[in-house]
């Protein structure tokens, strides 16, 4: 080779590699030492972007988590205090069912009753208005979308999550009444009155009502079986009565049944001629629908109509066609919740006003209607049912979130991890090679610095 004292070209590369070692075994330091193998966006661009929206999303997913928790105990503390509210109405049921029995109760017993529903319905509003989780109110009607100031036709009202119905008062309007399935019977009996008619004799044979058999002989008359029917009412559900039949000197058996709907049927059958000629019969009554601006009210059952979102309206069983002026107001808005970790992703629950008045049941009086109480008690039980049961359904829908939300929390962390922390094994053989590079480097930049001394010789 040639020798030159001005310019070394072999201590020069020597020194370039050394220095690119050098900062390589750097480099690895600062993987080993941080546990990131990104430390700087130029350790790896894309992969820092990458890394960062995880970062993001998996803390979003933390407070998702946290969010749905929140709601959770929410939703506890509610439907806790609605298992005393439904405690209540069942004892005041009881007090009404017991006012109800006037053969046996005297006035001081039936005030007695009233009194002590009167104080199970201050204790109610009481819950209504005491429930709260921190400073929010829960059963006032102010944890989502309620009804107030029910309609003396209405009976109870529960919204749905998703209700279309707006804010304030709302105009019902009633296309179908209910109506109980009725049947008369083609046989007939002789008699001036129908009075007189009670005494003509019967076939011998069996009448099915219902499932509940009725059987008669030759010795019983036409009051003997409106009697046995009414007597049975109970698990029939079907009450009879006489009336005229194809003139005035002739009468027939007429069933009804004793509550509103379609699946309120009166099915029966006759091994003889006593009410239809030994024919099969079966009729079925009719559903209530109606309409509040555009949302639909046609898949309830008798007297309670209800929307495809769920909203239920309990109507009075005499309530027929037409338009009922401020059938009810609706107040609050549901209560949403961040579930997810990017917007959007949000649950919401309705939570109703259990006071008396949106209960319908505000003015009952066992003194002077027990009936009438019995059937309010009824309506606000199911009322406090299906919230309770959307509540139910909501909790779980929540807990399901939590697990789901851990699971992603957990699969994304992991991804988050191969992108951004160090390998350790690998990165320690990446230092230890660089390691040496750089003492071998070291050893031949001085090698290298050296051999321009041999020309010394030559100028010697």
């Amino acid at each position: 080779m040639s020798l030159r004292i001005n310019l070394n070209s072999a201590a020069m590369n020597t020194h370039r590699q050394l220095q690119i070692n050098s900062d390589a075994m750097a480099n690895s330091i600062e993987k080993l030492s941080s546990g990131f193998k990104i430390n700087r966006a130029s350790d790896d661009p894309s992969g820092l972007v990458n890394s960062e929206n995880m970062r993001a999303q998996i803390s979003g997913l933390g407070q998702a988590i946290s969010n749905s928790n929140d709601g959770v105990n929410m939703i506890r503390t509610a439907e806790g205090a609605m298992t005393e509210v439904h405690n209540l109405l069942r004892s005041m049921r009881t007090l009404a069912v017991h006012a109800a029995n006037t053969g046996a109760n005297n006035t001081s017993a039936t005030v007695a009753d009233q009194q002590q529903i009167a104080a199970s319905m201050a204790a109610l509003n009481r819950i209504s208005q005491n429930t709260k989780f921190g400073d929010k109110s829960l059963l006032n009607g102010s944890a989502g979308k309620s009804a107030i100031n029910l309609n003396s036709n209405v009976t109870s009202v529960s919204l749905s999550n998703t209700t279309a119905i707006g804010s304030g008062a709302q105009t019902l309007v009633v296309d179908t009444a209910a109506a109980a399935a009725t049947k008369s019977g083609t046989t007939e009996y002789a008699g001036a009155t129908a009075v007189a008619a009670r005494t003509a004799s019967v076939a011998a044979g069996t009448t099915t009502i219902n499932g509940t058999n009725l059987t008669f002989t030759a010795s019983n008359n036409l009051g003997d079986v409106v009697d046995a029917i009414n007597g049975k009412t109970g698990s029939t559900g079907v009450s009879a009565s006489i009336v005229a039949g194809s003139d005035g000197t002739h009468w027939k058996v007429k069933l009804d049944q004793t509550s509103n709907g379609s699946d309120k049927v009166i099915q029966f059958s006759e091994t003889a001629s006593i009410l239809n000629g030994g024919v099969a019969a079966l009729s079925a009554g009719t559903d209530a629908a109606g309409h509040i601006g555009n949302v639909m009210f046609n898949s309830g059952k008798g007297d309670t109509l209800k929307s495809a979102a769920g909203d239920t309206i309990a109507l009075k069983s005499t309530v027929g066609t037409g338009s009922i002026a401020s059938a009810f107001s609706v107040s609050g808005a549901a209560l949403n919740f961040q579930i997810g970790a990017y917007a959007g992703q949000t649950a919401s629950i309705s939570i109703g006003n259990m006071a008396a008045s949106a209960l319908g049941i505000a003015n009952i009086d066992v003194t002077s209607d027990a009936a009438a109480a019995i059937t309010a008690l009824d309506g606000a039980i199911e009322s406090v049912s299906t919230q309770r049961a959307s509540l139910g359904a909501f909790q779980k829908e929540m807990e399901s979130n939590v697990n789901s939300l851990g699971v992603a929390q957990e699969n994304i962390s992991s991804s988050e991890s191969a992108i951004r922390d160090t390998d350790m094994a690998s990165e320690m053989a990446n230092f230890t090679r660089n390691q040496i590079m750089v003492q071998a480097g070291t050893s031949m930049l001085t090698q290298a610095n050296q051999a321009p001394q041999a020309l010394l010789s030559l100028l010697k």
